[in-house]
């Protein structure tokens, strides 16, 4: 029972490139389903983790990576399939690729991984639902509607957000570390 997490970790990966080879080959729609479960696996390995203790270094480092990997391969997918523009797709891979940079050196550093905060939390879900309409919607960026694109917005100015507070964070700790030695 204790590897559940990890085996919902491992799924997760799994489904990044299942994702990809979906929305091209199948249909966007069915691309759609295997991200929203990628997103309920990690709900629950997380919920899981945490409510049975059942968490592992292992999950520790391949949770982040599962995540980064999915929202980074979703952006690409979107920007190639021509669902949102390169400018869009290119900060929020910079976002993730440092927050990703940035937990990886903190736990090589400190083995250890900081928690998701609300923050991290709040963005992470609206980018859910913001790659939701985007794939349900295709046509809203040709269109003069201008809902998709706020959302686009409005979820890379809360990643960013995110990505500042975690930046706060890891830094406030690492220099605490610094004082202890």
């Amino acid at each position: 029972m204790r590897n559940i997490p990890n085996i919902l970790t491992f799924l997760r990966l799994l489904l990044v490139p299942l994702f990809a080879c979906s929305f091209f080959l199948i249909s966007p729609t069915v691309a759609l389903v295997l991200f929203l479960l990628a997103g309920t696996t990690d709900i629950l390995d997380g919920y899981l983790a945490r409510r049975f203790h059942w968490g592992s270094t292992l999950g520790k480092v391949l949770d982040p990576v599962a995540d980064k990997s999915m929202q980074c391969t979703v952006l690409v997918v979107l920007t190639v399939a021509g669902y949102i523009p390169l400018l869009l797709m290119i900060p929020f891979v910079l976002k993730e690729a440092i927050q990703l940079f940035c937990g990886l050196l903190f736990f090589r550093f400190r083995h250890d991984v900081t928690v998701s905060c609300w923050y991290g939390k709040l963005a992470i879900c609206i980018f859910y639902a913001t790659v939701s309409m985007t794939i349900l919607c295709p046509s809203a960026w040709q269109s003069k509607a201008i809902l998709l694109p706020a959302a686009w917005i409005v979820t890379l100015l809360l990643m960013l957000g995110a990505l500042l507070g975690y930046v706060v964070r890891y830094t406030k700790i690492a220099n605490r570390m610094k004082n202890n030695i």
